[in-house]
């Protein structure tokens, strides 16, 4: 390419400007993605017009639309020419709240990284999940049931009526836990489960009384 300058005294210089151009295409021409609710399903569908180099697809959700969790992964197609289709049901996915976030993380053999737009899948207002504790009120032992959440890591407080931080405990979703009182005070206590990761929108308080 020649490119032409004039000096503040009306000269012209005329000069030659070599541009190099990486060979390199896109490694995946990403044609359509979209997430839709399908019952207490997410539905999504991705095309990709042609791939190269492509590995996989990491798929992530969100509950915030900030901070997104890889929950599954999909294999891609490594070098093709023509369009591919995709699908993923996230099952079930009205548990986690009324709004889920998602987007794609195309990743190639070398580990080069591309995400997609985000697109958001709105859910009707559903019973939330329910936690149990029993027996109510306890005098040496109680159950924590969590069975009914996510599976994933909990992080359980247990504060008395002043606030005081009694306890902190990491327990799992998708099972029942043991909680030993024998050693609290008589009173009452408050129980907060709080979800992490992707579940991290989850959040329960139950009043636990000792006797």
């Amino acid at each position: 390419v020649n490119v032409t300058t004039t000096d503040i005294y009306g000269g012209i210089t005329t000069q030659p400007v070599t541009f190099s151009i990486g060979p390199r295409p896109l490694p995946v021409e990403l044609l359509s993605f979209s997430a839709t609710a399908d019952k207490a399903d997410s539905k999504l569908v991705w095309r990709t017009a042609s791939e190269r180099n492509n590995d996989h697809f990491d798929v992530e959700r969100s509950l915030t639309g900030r901070d997104f969790v890889k929950f599954a992964a999909v294999a891609g197609q490594g070098n093709k020419q023509s369009p591919t289709d995709y699908a993923l049901t996230d099952a079930n996915a009205a548990r986690l709240g009324s709004v889920v976030y998602y987007r794609l993380k195309q990743v190639d053999a070398d580990g080069t990284a591309a995400y997609s737009p985000v697109q958001t899948v709105r859910f009707g207002k559903a019973a939330a999940p329910a936690v149990a504790l029993y027996p109510n009120p306890a005098v040496d032992a109680a159950t924590l049931d969590l069975s009914a959440l996510p599976t994933g890591r909990y992080t359980v407080r247990l504060t008395d009526m002043t606030g005081r931080l009694v306890r902190v405990l990491t327990l799992e979703g998708g099972q029942a836990h043991g909680l030993a009182v024998q050693e609290l005070a008589s009173g009452s206590y408050l129980l907060t489960v709080q979800g992490a990761a992707d579940n991290a929108g989850l959040r329960f308080t139950k009043r636990l009384t000792k006797e």
